[in-house]
């Protein structure tokens, strides 16, 4: 698809143009509310005091920006000028596309309008009565508008069931509405062909793949294809960053929240959603599940692809293509673009800024053989260099090409430079290593997330500088870098994975957060952001909004938390249902008929605690009484937290461990991070104190069998 193509560009899919006091609560309301669950962008006029017969620019602009137009024509529609006049210039802005607007006659003759007779002529002829002076020039104009609508085929509602009608005018709009979606967006360039290659692929099975690499464009694809067929099915759901929503809620939380898109409603609790899953399996179905990074989710949608209608289909996009493998899943594995819609892509952007056209083009080569057909790379790219001077753009470049991130680069190679590899062992490198190398980047490691392509070329150096000396020459790793960023006790060498230990300096941010209240930075970035039930954490942060830094520091919420525990205080920041606060169990998870029957779900654990007994004690408020055969889980309920006591004058915290009551540690975090199960593996007798460490590491490839020979 050509990016310079000139499509018409809707703001609205549809225009609904109705007499408020006939329908605005009833008819118009649900057709309205219909069309917004399928996904279609509509325009309606909330305005209830309409003076005149001069509709507003604004309404005249929203009129001529809407692909379609809905006219539900009333009894009483004639009896308003300003209904009219919208009719008129509804008409005008679709002439010779009278296709593009479906007339409803609601309880009215389309005869009836045609002609104005009857009822509805009654209601035109006493508006005409009291026109005066130039307005009346208006009435031939209205007749005439009449007598066109009412010749447009449409929809007539007399002696028709009205949710079956709603139900067959959404399915035609929808049909016209996404058919056109996918010509219309300048920036999709190539997107045509892969969505009939998706399409192809998802007539043979139920669940189909998207894989590629971050930024080729999946996610962008499965929601073209989304859009273009979502229509064919009965209910839809388009589910946006699925892994980190799966890392937080797990199985449970997916199942709801699909559930609750499915039948739009965003209220379900986990107790209705097996009768609703009842209903859905004879109902076909369209799921789109967006950045899937765990196989838990793909065993669930295969153990349970059989419990939606015929017909259904389900589109997961990923990274990890061996997981679509390892599931026998078929799969597009999304392709880069080629040289000729890599520079469609660049042209939309220096379209935007004057640049001598050999500049432009110099430019625009450059940008696409870095980037590579990488669509997210043109966009960046090409969003920020066409803005530059050209010196500029050359040296932005030049850096690129390089190195991804050339200052922390520039550091390692400096230090290396003077080691020459007759002068250090593997030991002395792996000395080296430790305590210098891995401590240069700390800065930037603990307040930015460092890019996947800095961390790679940075372990490079230092795989290189590991097994190869100063020189950096290129030699045989003998043991996988996996092993080697291990602890020592583990069979490891003891040198940090920067993408890990990144990960654990972020963490301490959220531990800070969490445990410094009163922290100058805390109230900032909470007055800010908000913050989330019980202060634990700030709200999330999506778009544009809020600042790299914090944003980013932000998602590693979802890494410290699962490794943290509650440490009970006065109980008024821990939930009592669904923190971990008792032994590090959710009770909800734990008693979920419990649960189920709590009358309040989401209160702290201080609101469970009886004060008024002289040394207090838990007193949970259910809904019903109890039944004999629930009264064993009561009783082990109650068991379970007697233990438990509310501690005033003690704040609630996330602790690491219970060992570790005060600050955080770094390097526990990172344990936790590359935790594995305990080896049998020699370390004490390998890192004795007095081996030397060259002959200790000469130990450590023999333990592993990975010895160079001579």
């Amino acid at each position: 698809m050509d990016a310079s193509s000139s499509c018409p560009q809707w703001k609205f899919d549809v225009f609904l143009s109705f007499r408020g006091k006939d329908t605005r609560n009833s008819f118009a309301a649900h057709l309205y509310d219909a069309l917004c669950r399928r996904g279609i962008n509509t325009f309606i006029d909330d305005s209830k005091l309409r003076r005149g017969q001069v509709i507003s620019p604004a309404l005249a602009a929203a009129i001529k920006n809407s692909m379609f137009s809905i006219v539900v024509l009333s009894k009483k529609y004639a009896s308003s000028g300003w209904c009219l006049e919208e009719l008129v210039k509804i008409l005008e802005s679709k002439t010779g596309m009278e296709e593009r607007v479906l007339p409803i006659f609601y309880n009215v003759d389309p005869s009836d309008i045609r002609k104005q007779k009857g009822e509805f002529g009654k209601e035109f002829n006493r508006l005409v009565k009291n026109l005066k002076g130039e307005k009346m020039e208006r009435v031939k104009i209205w007749r005439k508008a009449l007598t066109q609508v009412a010749n447009i085929a449409g929809e007539d509602s007399r002696n028709r069931h009205e949710p079956t009608l709603i139900k067959k005018i959404i399915a035609e709009i929808s049909n016209k509405v996404f058919s056109r979606y996918s010509s219309y967006d300048i920036n999709l360039v190539g997107i045509h062909s892969r969505i009939q290659e998706v399409e192809s692929l998802l007539n043979t099975v139920v669940i189909i793949g998207i894989c590629g690499i971050h930024g080729i464009g999946k996610t962008t694809l499965a929601d073209a294809v989304y859009k273009k067929i979502s229509h064919q099915f009965e209910c839809s759901a388009f589910l946006e960053n699925v892994g980190e929503d799966f890392r937080k809620q797990g199985l449970i939380g997916l199942r709801k929240n699909l559930i609750s898109l499915l039948v739009d409603d965003g209220n379900l609790n986990v107790k209705g959603c097996t009768s609703i899953e009842g209903r859905l399996c004879c109902t076909k179905v369209l799921i789109v599940l967006d950045n899937v990074k765990d196989g838990a989710i793909l065993e669930f949608l295969t153990a349970n692809q059989d419990s939606f209608g015929p017909g259904s289909q389900i589109i997961v996009t990923t990274t990890e293509k061996d997981l679509l493998i390892s599931h026998s899943m078929k799969y597009y594995e999304v392709r880069l673009l080629n040289k000729d819609e890599a520079m469609v892509v660049l042209r939309h952007y220096s379209s935007k800024h004057k640049l001598p056209k050999d500049d432009s083009m110099e430019l625009s080569v450059r940008i696409r053989n870095y980037a590579q057909g990488l669509p997210l790379a043109l966009k960046v790219l090409g969003s920020s260099l066409f803005r530059m001077e050209k010196l500029e753009w050359r040296s932005h470049l030049d850096k690129l090409k390089s190195c991804p991130h050339p200052e922390i680069n520039q550091q390692l190679i400096k230090r290396l430079s003077s080691w020459k590899r007759q002068y250090i062992s593997k030991g002395g490198r792996l000395t080296l290593i430790r305590s210098t190398l891995s401590s240069l980047p700390i800065y930037f490691l603990s307040l930015f997330r460092m890019p996947k392509t800095v961390c790679a070329r940075l372990e490079k150096i230092q795989r290189d500088f590991l097994w190869g000396g100063g020189n950096l020459e290129r030699k045989p790793h003998l043991v996988n870098r996996k092993t080697v960023c291990l602890e020592k006790s583990r069979g490891g060498l003891g040198v940090r994975s920067l993408s890990v230990m990144n990960q654990a300096l972020m963490c301490k941010w959220c531990w800070r957060f969490a445990n410094e209240r009163d922290s100058l930075w805390r109230v900032v970035i909470s007055t800010k952001f908000g913050e989330e039930a019980g202060g634990w954490n700030s709200r999330d942060i999506r778009g544009g909004y809020g600042t790299g830094l914090w944003k980013d520091i932000r998602k590693e919420w979802f890494t410290f938390y699962p490794n943290s525990i509650s440490s009970l205080g006065n109980g008024r920041r821990l939930g009592f249902w669904k923190d971990p606060w008792c032994d590090e169990t959710v009770l909800c998870d734990a008693f979920p008929t419990l649960f189920n029957l709590a009358a309040h779900k989401d209160a702290r654990v201080a609101e469970m605690w009886d004060f008024s007994r002289e040394v207090g004690g838990w007193s949970p408020v259910f809904l019903r009484p109890f039944n004999d055969w629930e009264l064993e889980e009561v009783e082990r309920f109650l068991h379970f937290i007697h233990t438990k006591k509310i501690r005033n004058g003690q704040e609630d915290r996330l602790l690491l461990s219970e060992s570790i009551t005060e600050g955080f540690s770094v390097r526990y975090m990172y344990c936790k991070l590359t935790f594995t199960p305990p080896l049998d593996f020699p370390s004490r007798s390998i890192w004795n104190p007095i081996v030397p460490t060259k002959l200790g590491f000469f130990a450590w490839e023999a333990s592993w069998g990975k010895v160079a020979k001579v």
